[in-house]
């Protein structure tokens, strides 16, 4: 009797949670015309569908897609009655419900989050999953190919190999899940060159363990970009980002330059990113422009997780190229020969924390530069051709974490940002052929994401040599910032600023910095001191605007910057400033990198500059600098 009464007070239960849920939800029938928009999640589909949705959180509209895919329906139809426009439109398109961006996210969240839910399974099984080219989604493996293009493109791209991704893995079977090291190995992966995007999957299973699933997406291998700085300055590439799946790369570049004798150059480069689970880059090189030639070698393994202990590289190169200056006068026809050799190794101690991730890196390294031939030398005059020998030592302490966000520098796509902080002491000396001399320098970097506030990244060095009191030293103190995602309906607001000062300790007269690379796209004479202070601001709309598959992002900048130089002889200081705008356009059917086109305009330009620069180049999505390097190296003083 009690059992029965139970059941019949459960079901009524039942009843009435499902009368209520009803009384506040609709039925909404949507054609495959229409998008069903939610407060986050719009919907698109391909028939006529009914949904069951809150009753007061919903819109219906029309499809602002389809006119799009009508439009190249009507331009299939009719390129298809001539076989070779037929087949030049099925090279350039691709469906657009190939797009698979990321929802947008006013907040970041630390890249550890997804995995927290498995920490302590057992791996049974690591599976990778190679995801369709162009179409294809690593949040919806499920997704193929199905345009022409897209099928051709995947019949003849080849598919990185297993052994590759394996090698770039850091867990193995029968290992317990960490959170932190699985979201180490979607960093490391996605930061391959042919790698498009990567998304690590648990599937927990009945006895206690875990498979992971590696869904990775490949760049298409082929590629070219071109940048115009004028019309009288370019340079053209063309690469393969992964000889046939091998995970190996190879470029060619030409350049042009009227400045410049001759006014065309080439540049070929060949490397990878692996070698046999070691986690290392490799290169070869070979430059050839005006009066540069060189040939190098550089093989290097980084601390790319706190896990690695260790660390180190290689950079061996023959420079012959020209002297730009001699102490402050220009020179003729005076050439040098340089034989560069650059060692360096490494070693990691993690330190006991659970989850702050914190490491002790000693690190080492040798420097020596042998000239062949060279300009006059002399005591008091051009150092920079000394035939000397540096030895460094470095110890760090840092503690890393890793953001993961997206509509940062492009559409959706999966960006990694640095946090934590890292502290280093560096010592060295200088055995050159008139001297030796001791080296002292300082680096803090400290970056944070704080929630409704933004990304914030605190940077100050300090280093000088000392032979006789401080001399040739350099003081640099850098502020870094990006808002969180801004958002109006379906627009996308990103701030950035940049700010940095830079000051040069006893550095020689012929030593400068210059404001190129803070105040964009500024040339010309009067730019150059002892002494900077630059800021810079943009913001990048991400707009819902699609015209026909294209999407776009107007950005504006201001950068200001003065430089000033206030050693014996000179007492010099310029200001300048420097407002611009552009968009970048990419459209998600056509096989072409981002392309950006922008004006800069200068209220007052250095002599021998145009107050108005256009530029256009082809871009790449970028990530945020990576704080969180080893190699013992020289304050720069640039």
């Amino acid at each position: 009797m009690f059992t029965r009464s139970m059941r019949t007070l459960l079901l009524l239960i039942v009843l009435l949670t499902s009368v209520k849920a009803l009384a506040f939800t609709d039925t909404v029938r949507v054609s495959k015309n229409e998008i069903l928009i939610l407060r986050d999640t719009i919907f698109a589909p391909d028939k006529d569908t009914v949904y069951f949705v809150d009753a007061e959180k919903y819109r219906v509209r029309s499809n602002p897609y389809k006119s799009s895919q009508d439009f190249y329906q009507k331009m299939r139809e009719k390129t298809g009655q001539n076989k070779v426009t037929a087949q030049l439109f099925d090279l350039l398109y691709v469906s657009p419900n190939a797009r698979s961006e990321l929802a947008p996210s006013k907040n970041s969240r630390t890249s550890n989050t997804p995995f927290m839910p498995y920490e302590g399974m057992r791996i049974r099984n690591i599976r990778i999953k190679h995801i369709d080219l162009l179409e294809g989604s690593v949040n919806d493996t499920l997704r193929q190919a199905s345009s022409p293009l897209s099928i051709m493109v995947n019949k003849v791209h080849i598919n990185t190999w297993n052994t590759v991704i394996r090698n770039n893995l850091l867990i193995d079977k029968n290992e317990e899940i960490d959170p932190y090291l699985m979201a180490d190995n979607e960093r490391i992966l996605r930061r391959l060159r042919f790698i498009e995007d990567v998304r690590i999957y648990v599937r927990p299973l009945p006895d206690g363990y875990a498979e992971v699933i590696v869904a990775v997406k490949d760049r298409f291998s082929w590629g070219t970009a071109l940048n115009i700085t004028d019309f009288d300055e370019f340079n053209l590439a063309l690469f393969n980002r992964n000889i046939a799946g091998w995970g190996k790369y190879a470029s060619a570049t030409w350049f042009f330059d009227t400045q410049s004798i001759p006014a065309s150059g080439y540049e070929i480069r060949t490397g990878g990113q692996n070698i046999d689970k070691a986690i290392t880059n490799w290169e070869l090189n070979h430059t050839n422009i005006g009066d540069r030639e060189s040939w190098g070698i550089d093989l290097q393994k980084e601390f790319v997780a706190p896990g690695i202990k260790y660390g180190g590289g290689l950079d061996i190169r023959t420079i012959r190229d020209s002297t730009i200056t001699l102490d402050g006068e220009e020179s003729d026809h005076q050439y040098y020969h340089l034989h560069y050799q650059d060692f360096w190794a490494g070693r990691s101690f993690a330190l006991p924390s659970s989850y702050e991730r914190k490491n002790l890196i000693v690190a080492a390294r040798l420097l020596n530069n042998s000239f062949a031939s060279r300009p006059f030398v002399a005591v008091d005059s051009n150092f920079l051709y000394y035939n000397r020998k540096l030895l460094m030592g470095e110890v760090s302490l840092s503690s890393r974490k890793f953001l993961k966000s997206n509509y940062i520098a492009a559409f959706g796509i999966s960006e990694d940002i640095p946090l934590g902080y890292r502290v280093s002491f560096i010592t060295g000396r200088d055995f050159n052929e008139f001297y030796q001399q001791n080296y002292l320098g300082f680096q803090l970097f400290w970056s944070s994401y704080i929630k409704n506030f933004g990304y914030l990244l605190l940077n100050q060095e300090i280093g000088a040599f000392d032979r006789t009191g401080i001399n040739e030293g350099v003081v640099k103190i850098r502020a870094s910032y990006f808002s969180p995602l801004l958002s109006s309906g379906r627009y996308h607001i990103r701030n950035f600023m940049k700010m940095s000062f830079t000051k040069g300790i006893d550095q020689p007269p012929q030593e400068t910095i210059s404001l190129e690379g803070r105040i964009r796209d500024i040339e010309g004479e009067r730019i150059s001191g002892n002494n900077i202070l630059a800021l810079g601001v943009e913001s990048i709309l991400f707009t819902p605007w699609y015209f026909y598959g294209f999407r776009f992002a107007p950005f504006f900048y201001y950068n200001v910057g003065e430089v000033w130089d206030y050693r014996p002889n000179q007492k010099t200081s310029y200001g300048y400033q420097g407002a611009g705008g552009g968009i970048r356009i990419r459209n998600e059917s056509l096989v072409f990198n981002t392309l950006e086109v922008r004006l800069t305009h200068f209220p007052k330009s250095p002599p021998g500059a145009k107050k108005t620069v256009f530029s256009l180049s082809t871009s790449i999505p970028i990530s945020f600098d990576n704080i969180f390097k080893y190699k013992p190296a020289l304050i720069p003083y640039r």
